[in-house]
C-alpha cells in the first residue's frame, strides 16, 4: 500500500525526516501527522494546495502522495540542496510553473527576483508570500523581450542585490493552437520572440556578471511538445526546438566561464492558464502518463532547483524532461 513511498522516498530522507513525521505505520497515515506542514494548516493545507493541480489519486495513495511531496517540500535543506547567497531572476513568476519555482528557490536560500509583465497584484502576492516564509524576494515588473525593459530591470536588481547568479526562462505568451495553412507568420514569430529572443536578451545583459564571478546557472523551462513533435502546435514546438538549440550552443560556449545552461522541459501540468481546458482533454492526457497521475508545479520546481545548484556544476547542455515518462531519451 505504501509502494510509492518506498519507490519515491529514500531510506535516508525517511530517516531523517523522522523527527517530523513519525512512523508510517497502519491506521489513519493523516492522522500521525502532528508536525505543521506549510503554512499554517499542517499536512492536510498542504494536500490541498497539491489536490488543486488535478492529481487523481484516491485514498491511501493519495496520503501517500501528500506525504512524499511534503517530505521533499520540508526536508531540502536536510539533503544539502542550498542556495544561499545566490541571486535568481525567475522571468514569468506571478503564477504557475513560474511561482513554484520562485517559492522553491527562495525556501532554499537564493534571494529572488520575482518577474512579472503587468499583473503587479499577482507578482506582489508571490513576493508577500516568500517573505512571510522568511526568505528574500524583490519584485521588477517589465518586458522580458524588450532590450530597455531588461536594463531597466537589471539595474534595479543590481541596485539591491549585485549581479544575477542564476536565471530562469519561463515568461511564456498565448500559444495559438493552429493548422500550417491557418498560421500567420506574426505567430511565429511571437514565439521566437519569447522563447529565443528574450533568452538571447537576457543573457546578454546579464552574461558579464556571471563571467566576473566564474559561475552562473542559466535554466530554460521548455516542452516536452519539442520532443513529441505536436501537430496543429508547429509555431510553439518550432520556437520550443530553436530554444533548445540555443542552450546546447551556449552550453558549450560558456562552459569554460563556470556557466552552465541547461533545460527543464515539463509535460503538461495544469496551472491557473489551463482553467478553460475542457475536463475530458485532460481526462484524455492523463491516461497517457506511465506514472498513473498528474505532475506537480513542485516537480519542475525541484528539476530547476538542482540544476541551478552548486552541486549540478558538471551538468550542462541537458534537458530534463518532466513528464512523468510519456516521452524516454
Amino acid at each position: 500500500m505504501f509502494s510509492f513511498l518506498r519507490q519515491g522516498i529514500s531510506q535516508e530522507i525517511v530517516r531523517i525526516s523522522g523527527h517530523c513525521l513519525g512512523w508510517f505505520g497502519a491506521g489513519d497515515v493523516l492522522a500521525d501527522i502532528r508536525t505543521p506542514g506549510p503554512g499554517s494548516g499542517g499536512v492536510r493545507a498542504w494536500s490541498q494546495d497539491s489536490a488543486a493541480t488535478g492529481a487523481s489519486a484516491t485514498g491511501l495513495d493519495a496520503a501517500a502522495a501528500v506525504i512524499y511531496e511534503w517530505v521533499m517540500h520540508e526536508t531540502h535543506s536536510l539533503v544539502g540542496l542550498r542556495l544561499d547567497g545566490k541571486v535568481a531572476w525567475v522571468t514569468g513568476s506571478s503564477r504557475g510553473l513560474g511561482k513554484a519555482i520562485a517559492v522553491l528557490l527562495a525556501k532554499l536560500g537564493a534571494k529572488v527576483v520575482v518577474n512579472c509583465f503587468s499583473n503587479i497584484a499577482l507578482g506582489q502576492a508571490v513576493v508577500d508570500e516568500i517573505t512571510a516564509d522568511g526568505g528574500q524576494a524583490l519584485l521588477v515588473a517589465g518586458d522580458v523581450m524588450d532590450a530597455a525593459e531588461i536594463q531597466r530591470m537589471a539595474e534595479e536588481i543590481e541596485a539591491h542585490w549585485g549581479g544575477v547568479d542564476i536565471l530562469v526562462t519561463n515568461a511564456t505568451p498565448p500559444q495559438p493552437m493552429k493548422w500550417i495553412a491557418d498560421y500567420e507568420w506574426s505567430e511565429y514569430q511571437s514565439m521566437y520572440d519569447a522563447f529565443v529572443k528574450s533568452p538571447f536578451l537576457l543573457a546578454q545583459r546579464l552574461l558579464p556578471g556571471m563571467k566576473a564571478s566564474r559561475w552562473g546557472r542559466i535554466v530554460q523551462i521548455t516542452s516536452e511538445v519539442f520532443h513529441e513533435g505536436m501537430p496543429e502546435f508547429s509555431a510553439y514546438v518550432a520556437a520550443k526546438g530553436a530554444q533548445v538549440g540555443w542552450s546546447r550552443s551556449m552550453a558549450n560556449e560558456l562552459a569554460a566561464e563556470g556557466i552552465t545552461v541547461n533545460c527543464v522541459a515539463p509535460g503538461w501540468i495544469p496551472v491557473e492558464r489551463h482553467e478553460a481546458v475542457p475536463q475530458e482533454a485532460k481526462d484524455a492526457y492523463v491516461k497517457t502518463i506511465p506514472v498513473g497521475h498528474w505532475g506537480t508545479p513542485l516537480d519542475v520546481a525541484w528539476a530547476v532547483a538542482w540544476f541551478a545548484s552548486p552541486q549540478a556544476g558538471f551538468l550542462t547542455g541537458q534537458t530534463l524532461v518532466v513528464n512523468g515518462g510519456r516521452t524516454m531519451h
